[in-house]
């Protein structure tokens, strides 16, 4: 592997790397402008990115997927943010204290589970439910 890092025509490559993301206000008379409305984490960085451009989204009924619909009809695209490059393995645990944080600071809204793809620590209280996909 190349260590000298990114230059010119060339790429920073991660082996097994995944990412984590906040996707974030794009419209400028929205009062949420600039603040993270989800957060989440992928294994692919391009695939992801191409579902947050593509009508398919129209057919879905989350709230993330009305709020990129909404963005696609007055033909605004955000780009994700990569908060995170990581080893898949980490990817839940950030996934679900980010989610946390920016809840906190009342962001996020987007989130319908508290993140990771392994129940909820207190599984008994919701049957585990919080966090189906």
């Amino acid at each position: 592997m190349d260590t000298r890092g990114p230059g010119p025509g060339r790429r920073l490559f991660i082996p097994y790397a995944g990412h984590g993301r906040a996707l974030v206000e794009p419209r400028p008379d929205h009062p949420l402008l600039g603040q993270v409305r989800y957060v989440g984490r992928s294994h692919k960085l391009k695939t992801r990115r191409a579902d947050h451009r593509q009508p398919g989204q129209r057919r879905k009924r989350s709230p993330r997927a009305r709020w990129i619909n909404e963005l696609l009809a007055v033909g605004q695209v955000r780009e994700s943010c990569v908060l995170l490059i990581a080893a898949p393995e980490v990817l839940d645990d950030f996934e679900i204290r980010a989610i946390a944080t920016y809840r906190k600071r009342g962001a996020a809204d987007l989130n319908t589970t508290n993140g990771g793809e392994r129940p909820p620590l207190d599984a008994s209280r919701d049957g585990g439910k919080a966090n189906a996909r």
